[in-house]
C-alpha cells in the first residue's frame, strides 16, 4: 500500500526543528542537553517504528544506547569506564547521537520532497490536456475536496489521459495526487491570461480600406 508521502514529509520536517532545537542547547552550553536528546530521540525511533523502517529504527536505538553507556560512565566506542571528564563524554556522544538523527531526516526529507516533486511533474502534462479536452466544468471549484476527487476519478477513465494517470497511481497514493491535483490547478487558476490578438480588419469586409499593394521588384 502506498503511503501518504505529505504527511510523511510534515512529520519529518517537525522532527527537524526539534533537532535543531536540540543543537541550539548543544550552542548555548545548555546543563539539560544530554537528557533533552536522550529524550527527543524516543520520537524519530517511533517514527520509523510506526511506518515500518527497521533498520533506521534499529541505527537510532543504537545511538540512544550509545547514551546510555555514557551515562553509567562507561565509553560506548571502547567499554572502557571511566572515572574523569565524564561529563565532557555524555555531550560528545550525545552530540554524535543527534548528529547521526539529524544526518537521516535531512536525507528522508530530500527523498520525499524529490519523490512528490517527480509526481507533480508527471500530474502536469495529465492537467494540460484535461484544460484541452475540457474535462473540467466551467464552474470548477479546486478548494473543492469533493470536486477534486471526482476529476481524479474521471482522469483515470478517461482515454485521453487514463494511462498516464494510471501509471502516476502507481507511484503515488490517491491523497498525494489530490494534493498535487490541487495544487496545479490553484495555480492555473490564478496564472494571467494571454489576452487574443486583436485582429485586423479584412479589407474584404470593409471596402472603405484599401488593401495594401505588393511591390515587386525583379532582377535583371
Amino acid at each position: 500500500m502506498l503511503g501518504f508521502l505529505h504527511a510523511r514529509k510534515q512529520q519529518v520536517d517537525a522532527l527537524l526543528v526539534q533537532a535543531s532545537g536540540m543543537f541550539s542547547k548543544h550552542n548555548r552550553l545548555d546543563l539539560d542537553f544530554v537528557p533533552a536528546v536522550k529524550s527527543f530521540l524516543a520520537a524519530p525511533i517511533e517514527h520509523y517504528r510506526s511506518h515500518g523502517r527497521s533498520a533506521t529504527e534499529n541505527e537510532l536505538l543504537s545511538a540512544e544506547a550509545q547514551i546510555v553507556s555514557a551515562e553509567q560512565g562507561i565509553n560506548p566506542l571502547t567499554g572502557e569506564r571511566l572515572l574523569t571528564h565524564r561529563r565532557e563524554l555524555r555531550r560528545m556522544i550525545a552530540l554524535k547521537a543527534l548528529q547521526q538523527c539529524a544526518a537521516i531526516l535531512r536525507g528522508d526529507s530530500a527523498e520525499l520532497a524529490q519523490r512528490l516533486a517527480e509526481g507533480e511533474a508527471q500530474l502536469r502534462p495529465i492537467v494540460l490536456v484535461a484544460l484541452q479536452q475540457g474535462l473540467l466544468p466551467p464552474d470548477f471549484r479546486h478548494e473543492d475536496q469533493g470536486a477534486i476527487e471526482a476529476l481524479w476519478s474521471r482522469l483515470l477513465k478517461d482515454a485521453s489521459t487514463g494511462l498516464a494517470a494510471r501509471q502516476l497511481a502507481m507511484q503515488l497514493g490517491p491523497h498525494d495526487i489530490q494534493l498535487l491535483l490541487t495544487t496545479l490547478l490553484a495555480s492555473a487558476a490564478a496564472a494571467p491570461r494571454t489576452p487574443a490578438p486583436d485582429r485586423q480588419p479584412s479589407p474584404a469586409a470593409h471596402p472603405e480600406i484599401e488593401a495594401p499593394r505588393a511591390e515587386l521588384s525583379f532582377s535583371p
